[in-house]
């Protein structure tokens, strides 16, 4: 079944507390078909709380993984500087799926509109490592050089996420919505044999109280950081 993914987001450039996270998977094409209902089988109320679920389950899995899973777009301004790393500008948020805007403010100077450097158009712009959201200032000749320096002077607009999404968070997202919702709602569903695990046995740790099946297949995606 392919994913139907819901537009992407602009996230608020100024307050990253509000990031508001996407869902990735649909009620009625992906979490029905998974817990073997159909629409008819829910009173308006129950259909709510089942989206309600479904929200609060993708929300929840991109705050775990602090990454978006859903195409989300993000602008954000960074400072350039001329140090030794100074030819490198780290987004927050990765893989890339496109970059739509850089921008470079030279301060009285104004806006100066960068574009890609490939091989075949060696310019003076930018090069992007869209695993791992480093952007690299190049000039002509495939060489990098600092980004010109100032305070929050480079403005990047660009969309990170997972198209298409990984088959192993979906199942374990669907997992967590049937859990919850049969928990929760008491719904009486056909009972699902996971991963051969007890789905009442939960993790410890980061993933704490959550039922191992769905932990285990979240757990590896974690991005590890220096404090």
């Amino acid at each position: 079944m392919t994913n139907q993914w819901n537009p992407p987001t602009v996230v608020s450039n100024s307050n990253a507390a509000s990031l508001n996270w996407q869902d990735y998977v649909s009620v009625v094409q992906d979490v029905m078909p998974w817990m073997q209902t159909s629409q008819s089988d829910f009173t308006q109320s129950q259909l709510d709380g089942l989206q309600l679920l479904t929200s609060m389950a993708c929300s929840w899995a991109q705050r775990k993984l602090a990454q978006p899973i859903a195409p989300t777009t993000f602008n954000r301004k960074f400072d350039g500087w001329s140090g030794w790393n100074g030819a490198y500008v780290m987004l927050p948020y990765y893989p890339v799926l496109e970059i739509k805007s850089v921008i470079e403010y030279w301060g009285t100077s104004g806006p100066h509109y960068l574009s890609e450097q490939t091989f075949s158009n060696q310019i003076d712009g930018f090069q992007c490592d869209y695993q791992h959201g480093q952007l690299t200032r190049v000039f002509p000749g495939l060489v990098q050089k600092p980004w010109f320096p100032g305070s929050r002077n480079i403005q990047v607009e660009w969309t990170a996420g997972w198209n298409p999404l990984p088959a192993d968070w979906k199942v374990a997202t669907l997992e967590f919505i049937a859990h919850w919702y049969r928990h929760t709602f008491q719904q009486q569903a056909n009972q699902l044999s996971g991963l051969g695990a007890d789905p009442e046995l939960v993790a410890q740790g980061l993933w704490a109280g959550e039922p191992l099946q769905i932990a285990g297949l979240l757990d590896t995606a974690v991005h590890v950081g220096m404090g």
